[in-house]
C-alpha cells in the first residue's frame, strides 16, 4: 500500500504531528507514504501560506523515517496558480503534488458550468510554469462546493489540460478523499483518469488527501481496483524527482 498525499500539523488545517502519521501508517501496513503539507503561494513570497521554515519541516520529516519499517518521501501539496511563482521550492523534495486551490476569479459555485470553465482555464495556465516532477492533485474537487456536487464533464479545456500533464511528464493524483464525501467517488472521475492514459500518460498515484490518522490509506482499495479496470500494471511513486514504478 502507497500514500502519497499525506498532511500533518505542518498543514493550518492538520492535526497529527508527523510521528504520529509516519507511526500510524507503519501499524496500517503503508510501505510507502509521501508527507505532502500545504504550501499555498500568493502573489509574492511574503503573501504565501506555508508551513514555516522548510528546513524545519526537511528535518523532522528526516528524523522520523529513521524510526520506522517504512519509506517516507519528502513532499509538498503546492498551491499553484498562473500569477505565482510556481518554482520558488526546488530539489530539496522528493516531489510535488501540484494542486488548484483557487483562482483570480473563480465564478460562485451555484454557476457550475462557469466555475469548471474557470478552473480549468487556471489550471492550464499554472501547470504551464511548473518545472518539477510531481503529480496533479485531486483534479476536477471543486465538486465539492457545488450545490448537488455537478462533476466535471468532458471538453476541449479538460482535453488540454490532460494533453499538457502528458506532455510536461506530470502524474495524477487519484486522490480518495472524495470517496469520504457525499458524491463517493474518487477525485479526479474513473473517466478521466482513463482520458489521461489514452493521451499517453502513465505516472498515476494514489493519495488518501489525509488530514487525521484515522484517514490514511482510507480508500486503496477501491482506487486501486478502478486503476485495474482500466488495465493499468503500475502506479508509481516519486523519490529525488524519479518516477519509480510499482507492479500491481
Amino acid at each position: 500500500m502507497i500514500d502519497l498525499h499525506v498532511h500533518t500539523r505542518f498543514s493550518p488545517d492538520a492535526e497529527p504531528t508527523i510521528e504520529e502519521v509516519v507511526k500510524t501508517a507503519a501499524k496500517r501496513g503503508i510501505k510507502i507514504l509521501g508527507i505532502s503539507d500545504h504550501y499555498e503561494l500568493g502573489p509574492t513570497l511574503e503573501e504565501a501560506e506555508n508551513f514555516g521554515d522548510p528546513l524545519l519541516y526537511l528535518e523532522e520529516i528526516e528524523r522520523v523515517s529513521k524510526e520506522y519499517p517504512l519509506k517516507v518521501l519528502k513532499a509538498v501539496e503546492l498551491g499553484i496558480q498562473s500569477y505565482t511563482d510556481n518554482s520558488i521550492l526546488n530539489g530539496a523534495f522528493d516531489y510535488f503534488i501540484y494542486s488548484v486551490h483557487e483562482g483570480p476569479d473563480f465564478p460562485n459555485p451555484t454557476e457550475p458550468e462557469k466555475l469548471w470553465k474557470a478552473y480549468l482555464e487556471e489550471s492550464i495556465a499554472a501547470v504551464r510554469t511548473l518545472k518539477f516532477p510531481g503529480f496533479f492533485g485531486h483534479l476536477d474537487f471543486l465538486r465539492r462546493f457545488i450545490p448537488g456536487y455537478a462533476p466535471l464533464e468532458p471538453s476541449p479545456l479538460l482535453d488540454e489540460l490532460l494533453r499538457l500533464l502528458v506532455k510536461k511528464e506530470l502524474g495524477l493524483e487519484i486522490n480518495t478523499s472524495g470517496l469520504r464525501r457525499e458524491f463517493k467517488e474518487v477525485n479526479p472521475q474513473p473517466w478521466i483518469i482513463e482520458r489521461y492514459l489514452s493521451f499517453g500518460g502513465k505516472y498515476l498515484t494514489i493519495g488518501s488527501d489525509a488530514h487525521r490518522t484515522e484517514d490514511l490509506g482510507k480508500g486503496f482499495d477501491e482506487a486501486l481496483k478502478i486503476v485495474k479496470s482500466l488495465g493499468v500494471k503500475e502506479i508509481f511513486y516519486c523519490e529525488d524527482g524519479n518516477f519509480i514504478p510499482i507492479p500491481i
